[in-house]
């Protein structure tokens, strides 16, 4: 830099309003950034453990999404037909998929319902 560069650069900070702040910016800039230490095998383990910790916390907070009817057909269609398809059935009771078939019907109707046109008045809260 030269010397003429300096000085100008030196009147502007004296003429800020705030050139303590400018002054304590650039001295942070040129300070070691403390990720470059070496860690130690304990403290990396340390580290990722604390990492992994707030990953469980975060999941907790998200909302469930609410299932959609059109999503409910396709699973409990796909339970019954998953069940109807085993040649084991010692394992499963196939008559008492009639109640899968039950739930599978009222939930056909609720998605049918769910696509029924409205008027705008109806829409908008009116």
């Amino acid at each position: 830099m030269q010397d003429s560069d300096f000085e100008e650069m030196e009147y502007i900070l004296d003429i800020l309003p705030e050139a303590a702040k400018v002054q304590e910016y650039f001295e942070q800039l040129d300070s070691p950034i403390p990720t470059e230490e070496h860690l130690s095998d304990e403290q990396i383990v340390n580290l990722v453990q604390f990492e992994m910790e707030g990953e469980d916390e975060d999941t907790s907070d998200e909302e469930i999404q609410l299932m959609t009817p059109k999503q409910a057909v396709d699973g409990l269609e796909a339970f019954i037909k998953f069940f109807e398809q085993q040649e084991d059935n010692s394992k499963f009771n196939t008559n008492e998929l009639h109640f899968f078939r039950k739930y599978l019907h009222i939930t056909k109707v609720i998605a049918v319902e769910s696509k029924r046109q409205c008027t705008l008045d109806n829409f908008l809260g009116n």
